[in-house]
């Protein structure tokens, strides 16, 4: 009997949040009904489609009932609003679902928590929600997706150079991240179905606060119960899958799901980011030009190429006035380059130079042009789908946000 068996058994629910809400967990609260009113009164009208007293409440209760225990009206409204926005999205694009399809998506959402359609139908009515609250939920969800990828989808490609600018983590400088994570373990539903779970939650998260709580109900890292928050660390000493990601995120963005391990699957939120300081992990390899610096150069003329190069193509243009016999351009790997040079080399960021001299005191001009990573083919098919799953859903969340600016929303 697997865990979530025995937690029926006992009464309690707790497992990994399914598709876009939470982790069912045994939370018997019902909403206090209001005396005497209109339960079939719309609070809200979208786009002349009514939200009713109703379906606001079934969706506190159903929320609630899968863990979110501080879910709210206003929340609830919100969200609905959202639904109904999707929804209306998905009619224009011709796409529907017939009963037998959301009976198939309704089973894979219980399936994640070991359970059959019947018994997820049967959890939630006990906890005062209605069969077709949870199979409205399922439907705007599964059909959202399907309008994202219909705008976007064959339009996005992640290039191998995107890949390779990721890998490179912006240079030799060392990044600082501060980022929160959500870490799902992949254990008993497998890698897919966390990530779909994974990328379902991404979807309900909207603050810090959120990702916080989700954190601590949700993940599986140690850091979980601080809400997820991590100290500052350096993005070169995180997986390149997942420093490519954050990479890309401005303070206070979310964004995932990432395969981090073998058995499993994080969001991660950054907090805040730092360049300076330490420098990050050693690179596979690197790429550099040398400019030899003749006896006798003086060392303003030296300093003055050093000031007035940029980039490494501008060292090379500088150096060429002088001396084009002197200049050298090379990509090796870190472990062929003297160990002395090596750490110097790794300490650069990209187009900065250094006066070095080596054992023989010859001094040269040393500037960085760029470096790579080491990684098997499966991170790069990580780190592109990635790239893919985090642009689509930012497209999916612009474009929801003026689809919901255009729509006539009336408070009631």
């Amino acid at each position: 009997m697997n865990r979530l068996a025995k937690l029926l058994r006992d009464g309690v629910l707790a497992s990994t949040l399914a598709w876009c809400a939470a982790a069912f967990i045994f939370a018997d609260v019902l909403l206090v009904a209001r005396a005497g009113a209109n339960p079939f009164k719309a609070v809200v009208i979208v786009n002349d489609l009514a939200i009713t007293r109703y379906e606001v409440d079934q969706r506190i209760l159903l929320m609630r009932s899968f863990g979110l225990t501080d879910f709210s009206e206003k929340r609830a409204i919100s969200d609905l609003i959202d639904d109904r926005i999707r929804l209306g999205a998905a009619e224009e694009f011709g796409l529907s679902i017939d009963d037998a399809t959301l009976e198939k998506h309704v089973s894979e959402f219980a399936a994640r928590d070991g359970l059959d359609a019947g018994q997820l139908r049967d959890y939630v009515a006990r906890r005062g929600v209605e069969p077709e609250t949870l199979h409205d939920f399922v439907r705007a969800g599964v059909l959202w997706n399907q309008v994202v990828q219909a705008r976007y989808g064959s339009s996005m490609r992640v290039s191998e150079g995107e890949i390779d600018s990721a890998l490179s983590l912006g240079g030799g400088g060392e990044t600082m991240v501060l980022i929160s994570e959500i870490i799902l373990l992949a254990d008993n539903l497998g890698v897919e179905q966390t990530w779909e779970i994974a990328r379902r939650l991404l979807g309900q998260i909207r603050s810090g606060s959120d990702f916080a709580e989700a954190a601590r109900r949700f993940s599986a890292a140690q850091s979980g119960q601080d809400g997820g928050k991590l100290d500052w660390l350096a993005a070169g000493r995180l997986p390149p899958q997942v420093a490519a990601m954050i990479l890309t995120l401005q303070p206070g963005q979310v964004a995932g799901p990432v395969q981090v391990t073998a058995n499993t699957v994080g969001l991660f939120m950054l907090r805040d980011i730092r360049s300076g300081g330490n420098r990050p992990g050693t690179p596979a390899s690197i790429s550099y030009v040398r400019v030899s610096i003749p006896d006798g150069a003086s060392d303003r003329n030296v300093r003055e190429i050093v000031e007035r190069s940029e980039t490494c193509d501008d060292l090379k243009f500088s150096a060429s006035k002088i001396d084009s016999q002197s200049i050298s351009e090379e990509e090796t790997a870190i472990s062929e380059i003297p160990e002395e040079l090596a750490s110097v080399l790794v300490e650069l960021d990209r187009h900065e130079a250094r006066i070095y001299a080596d054992e023989a005191n010859a001094q040269a001009i040393y500037m960085v042009c760029g470096r790579e990573v080491a990684v098997t083919e499966s991170t790069r098919d990580e780190i592109r789908n990635s790239l893919y799953m985090q642009r689509l859903a930012g497209y999916g969340q612009s474009y929801l946000q003026r689809l919901r600016g255009n729509a006539y929303i009336t408070y009631k």
